[in-house]
């Protein structure tokens, strides 16, 4: 919901990292056990962490952003937390992101 308690624009809906990052973990539990397409779906949503949330130029991961652009370029602790969450998560599955590319906190 915006602002004004109305609801967001389902075209273009926001997506915040701990959004991402939660279902990163629930698709990595399904892929665990034996869920079809569940490691598919692990591989999108780190991908979409790495490229979309991740910010390149001073390092973090961005709070939320949607189709255009970042709209919350906050960096939170809790938002970090989750990212650690869902990295975890797919490295027991077998992701290859973690932990060489996914956490670095340093620009390359």
């Amino acid at each position: 919901m915006d602002d004004d308690g109305q609801a967001l624009s389902a075209a273009n809906a926001v997506r915040q990292v701990r959004s991402t990052t939660r279902m990163v973990h629930c698709f990595a539990i399904s892929s665990l056990i034996g869920r079809p397409g569940s490691d598919e779906m692990v591989d999108h949503g780190m991908r979409y962490l790495w490229d979309k949330h991740r910010n390149q130029k001073h390092v973090g991961y961005v709070w939320g952003l949607d189709d255009n652009d970042v709209t919350d370029g906050g960096k939170q602790a809790y938002g970090h937390a989750f990212v650690l969450l869902a990295a975890s998560s797919a490295k027991i599955v077998g992701h290859p992101l973690w932990p060489t590319r996914c956490w670095p906190m340093s620009p390359r």
